[in-house]
């Protein structure tokens, strides 16, 4: 059972100072019965006082303000915790989920938020790439794995060819992008198909041949199965998520796990740097 060492700064400089800095952070572990949270030391320019929520996805937020005046922001997160493996893949067949089982899913409330397309703009060429597929010749766990594979085989990973703000028929296009494209475009092509899919952030932690994106925030996939739940795939690497990936915050998209989001007074310009360490013992 390894025990993770995670450590990220997320720092904005700002031109000119600034006051009244209101901020809202998503950097705390989702736990479970194989994610063991050991400690989590958060710091804000060296203040620790925050209230916490959730927020309708069952992330854990954290709330801050900075009063006075500042020409920076610098939160710092030391995570501690401990992964114990799971043979997903054997868990996840025997639910024997099947394409039927799908059908009541678009009158759920809690599903209908992750069956709708993100870029409807795109819908026609992904419907066209993703039927081209035969999803329906498969299980829906098979195709799951074999659509994985798919925009792993098909889709180049190019590190700083995009931003979070790039648009998915933009990253179709160009058949290039980083984690969280490949995510995007698998996640609309698994809900034109009818399996509710979600986007999932954290860190990716390496192995001995590397991973991409390791060493970094991380983004990936989780795809409902009946009678299991969500399992989570990444198409960055194509594989299925387990042990070496550490989920942060869940949601429709980037925009519902971003790691800090805030708003501030003051004219003034800024530039973001983050680092994340990641080790393990």
């Amino acid at each position: 059972m390894p025990l993770f060492h995670i450590s990220h700064t997320t720092r904005y400089n700002y031109s000119h100072p600034i006051f009244d800095s209101k901020n809202i952070i998503k950097m705390f572990p989702l736990e479970d019965e194989f994610t063991v949270l050991k400690s989590q030391f958060i710091t804000y320019n060296g203040y620790t006082d925050m209230k916490f929520n959730k927020d309708g996805f069952g992330n854990k937020i954290g709330f801050f303000t900075l009063y006075g005046n500042h020409n920076f922001l610098e939160i710092k997160s030391l995570l501690f915790i401990e992964k114990k493996y799971q043979d997903v893949f054997a868990d996840a067949l025997k639910s024997q989920s099947l394409w039927e089982h799908y059908t009541h899913f678009a009158l759920d409330n809690s599903f209908k938020l992750f069956l709708n397309p993100k870029d409807f703009s795109v819908f026609n060429e992904l419907s066209g790439e993703v039927f081209s597929l035969k999803p329906y010749a498969y299980t829906p766990l098979n195709f799951i794995l074999i659509l994985n594979q798919y925009i792993y085989n098909h889709y180049q990973y190019l590190p700083n060819s995009t931003l979070v703000t790039t648009p998915i028929k933009e990253v179709w296009r160009n058949r290039c992008g980083v984690c969280q494209d490949f995510s995007l475009v698998m996640i609309d092509m698994l809900r034109i198909v009818g399996i509710p899919a979600r986007y999932v952030s954290g860190y990716i932690c390496p192995n001995q041949t590397g991973m991409r994106g390791d060493g970094a925030t991380h983004a990936w996939v989780e795809a409902f199965l009946p009678n299991y739940g969500w399992i989570g795939v990444d198409p960055t690497n194509n594989v299925v998520v387990c042990d070496k990936h550490i989920s942060v915050a869940v949601g429709r998209d980037y925009d519902d796990v971003s790691p800090l989001r805030g708003q501030f007074s003051g004219m003034a310009s800024q530039h973001l740097q983050v680092v994340v360490n990641v080790s393990y013992e």
